[in-house]
């Protein structure tokens, strides 16, 4: 629902987008309290999911609308910083409510908190600006909004790179990790689950530093052409067999530091595109980002029945970074000789 809720935004403006999806998250838990059909508890889940998506693309605007592009990589980065230790460690204190006052209690509480803030926040956001107003909703011009960036070749190539890219995240970290370090590092279950969520602590700390190197150095590719190489270098000496329990816990958190590569290519694609459609072509890469997630648990999972375990079937993490890193090589080498062509044209003239 990224590119939908996207265009939405960009026809009637975060003003009235954002709160309308925060308050929908809020009505998607309500199935969950009134209803015992498994049916509307899958609905709710479903609608809850669809408005969050809003969230990301509502960074994307507020950033671009009261700070300008200057500055976006820093500061989405700064966002999704927030954003991810909220999800490390927002549990312990629902944990705590819950134990507390009841999981029925608690999440009556969220939503009377949502449709507060929902209100609270259509008063806050910024209203549309005037280049926005020009553009009138109609069917067939956000068609050819969409048709324009998944034809342009540059944002689907760096799309795709940011994609194989993301298997040390989505197949890694959150899914296959806890089990690679049981059967192929004999851990224990404690051990085994700890070391893959110092990813995820990495990526917070990476969030913002990448962003900030990203704004300061204008080197977007550079910066993903590093941190590919050097996640590479990390998945081999991890899967060596060779590394402790403290290598282990370092390699998993320069990973995860790395895994905010993302965040330079969601203002990189921005370059490649009408000023306009800027925020809806990041949200088209961070859509095609999460695809590769379901490819990559996919894959993995299809391997791992294939070969009789997980330990082999990891291998196509670092192979999908390989073949990232010989697009990024092209795509630098190319950058690289148009800019020297242009280079010369300017001194002959």
């Amino acid at each position: 629902m990224h590119i939908p809720i996207g265009l939405l935004i960009d026809r009637f403006s975060i003003k009235k987008v954002i709160p309308i999806c925060v308050l929908l998250t809020s009505v998607g838990l309500l199935p969950l309290l009134y209803s015992s059909l498994f049916l509307n508890a899958i609905l709710g889940r479903l609608l809850v999911g669809i408005a969050s998506s809003a969230s990301v693309l509502g960074i994307f605007k507020v950033v671009k609308t009261g700070f300008g592009e200057a500055k976006f990589t820093s500061l989405v980065g700064m966002s999704i910083t927030i954003g991810l230790l909220g999800a490390m460690y927002g549990g312990r204190p629902v944990d705590y409510l819950v134990s507390v006052y009841g999981w029925k209690t608690v999440i009556n509480a969220f939503v009377i908190i949502g449709v507060a803030f929902s209100i609270l926040l259509y008063f806050v956001l910024p209203k549309a600006s005037e280049e926005g107003r020009q553009y009138h909703f109609s069917i067939r011009e956000m068609w050819q909004d969409v048709k324009s960036i998944f034809c342009n070749s540059r944002v689907v190539v760096l799309s795709f790179i940011a994609g194989l890219m993301v298997g040390p995240l989505e197949g890694f970290a959150d899914a296959w990790g806890t089990l690679f370090f049981e059967s192929f590092y004999g851990f224990d279950r404690g051990h085994a689950s700890i070391l893959p969520s110092i990813i995820f602590l990495g990526m917070c700390f990476g969030s913002t530093l990448i962003g900030y190197i990203t704004d300061k150095t204008k080197s977007h590719i550079q910066v993903v052409f590093v941190s590919n190489i050097i996640m590479i270098l990390s998945f081999l000496l991890v899967f060596s067999g060779k590394c402790n329990l403290y290598i282990l816990c370092f390699l998993m958190f320069v990973i995860g530091l790395l895994s905010a590569y993302q965040i330079p290519i969601l203002g990189k694609v921005r370059d490649y595109t009408d000023s306009r459609l800027a925020d809806i072509t990041s949200a088209a890469c961070n859509m095609i980002v999460m695809m590769f997630g379901t490819v990559f648990h996919t894959l993995i999972g299809i391997f791992t029945e294939q070969f009789g375990g997980v330990s082999k079937s990891l291998v196509v993490i670092p192979a999908a970074l390989i073949l990232a890193l010989i697009l990024l090589s092209i795509l630098m080498v190319k950058q690289f000789f148009i800019r020297n062509i242009t280079v010369s044209s300017n001194v002959t003239l």
